[in-house]
């Protein structure tokens, strides 16, 4: 439990101590800069070309390539209009939430968020400031109605925690993206350097049912009540224990359309060790495995591959017998839980129904 003092401190009190202890918070959000406000230094980096053209007189840093993570482009632009908003804009200071929390927090998203949501007692409306030619459009939630233990200041900018984030993830966004962006900050909420060990200690299950107890804890202090039955449905629906975006949706689909659901992170043993399955059925030897970009960059060359090979055929020797999901197959829910019917329904009773409150 919190400390009373801190359960009873104020949103703007928490802005004042944040201040006063900054987060040691690595830098996260892209700095920019407005053309009109150049220092000379600044000027000099931009004549070389080192800053990134925002819009309307705005650059932001510069972002090293990668080009097996493009999307990383989209979310530094993202995160540095974050910014601009934050900083521009006049009045009380803003508290970013939902997704664009989200972002800040690095967690998994389906796709970059359309809107800024963002907490604000009062002041002017972050509209006008958003007129330089930005694509998003910010919506203000004018009463915080949230404790100060849930307000966090991460490089400059303030930003809903964690459990907070979550929570307003689940009232807002529609179940698919919820279930994707609460899945990862779940993840997060779990320690990361033990991940790997606890989940050999079978502990993973254990550590998600205590993170969904504290995100619907936050149910109490939410200062509304608009949503919070929806935000409860899509926590629940949420796993920490998918291993990324694509296993969320996966996750998000076989709930969707009624399979029974399955067991994740199953430790299986078999002639060549340990074997970890993203989604089991013991009762039937059934493996759903999602092939995602991440597992296919690790498996690199040829030995890679054969590693990958060599699992698949340890667990088919042990019974098992596995179908793998990819990319592309999760953006046609339909035709993909056809697809998993087929595979199920010879051991299974599998009728498939669409459940309506999910969408």
């Amino acid at each position: 439990m919190r400390p009373p003092s801190r359960m009873d401190e104020t949103p703007s009190s928490a802005m004042r101590r944040h201040s006063r202890n900054p987060s040691s918070t690595n830098r996260t959000i892209p700095r920019v800069l407005l053309t009109s406000r150049l220092a000379a230094g600044d000027k000099s980096e931009l004549a070389n070309g080192n800053w990134l053209h925002l819009g309307n007189g705005l650059y932001t840093e510069p972002l090293p390539a990668d080009p097996r993570r493009p999307w990383l482009r989209e979310r530094h632009f993202f995160l540095s209009e974050l910014r601009v908003l934050a900083q521009r804009t006049t009045g009380d200071p803003i508290v970013i939430a939902g997704e664009a929390a989200a972002c800040i927090w690095g967690a998994d998203l389906l796709k970059m968020p359309e809107h800024i949501d963002y907490y604000q007692s009062g002041g002017a409306t972050a509209r006008a400031v958003l007129n330089y030619a930005h694509r998003l459009h910010p919506r203000r939630h004018k009463s915080l109605g949230i404790p100060g233990a849930h307000v966090c200041e991460v490089d400059g900018v303030y930003v809903t925690d964690r459990l907070r984030t979550a929570l307003d993830v689940g009232r807002w966004s529609n179940t698919e993206r919820a279930v994707v962006a609460i899945s990862s900050l779940m993840r997060q909420l779990i320690d990361s350097d033990d991940w790997w060990d606890r989940r050999s200690a079978g502990l993973l299950r254990k550590d998600e049912a205590r993170i969904k107890e504290q995100i619907i804890g936050t149910l109490d202090g939410a200062g509304t009540k608009a949503g919070l039955a929806r935000a409860r449905r899509r926590v629940v629906c949420s796993s920490a224990l998918c291993d990324s975006a694509g296993e969320s949706r996966l996750w998000w689909i076989l709930q969707l359309f009624g399979f029974p659901l399955p067991e994740q992170q199953h430790l299986i043993v078999t002639e060549e060790g340990l074997r970890f399955a993203d989604f089991a059925w013991p009762q039937w030897k059934r493996i759903v495995e999602f092939d995602g970009m991440e597992k296919l960059q690790q498996a690199g060359g040829k030995e890679g591959l054969e590693q990958l090979f060599a699992r698949e055929d340890a667990l088919r020797r042990a019974g098992w017998q596995v179908m793998h999901v990819r990319w592309r197959d999760l953006s046609d829910p339909h035709s993909l839980a056809r697809r998993l019917h087929r595979f199920l329904s010879p051991e299974a009773s599998v009728r498939i129904r669409v459940r309506n409150e999910l969408l």
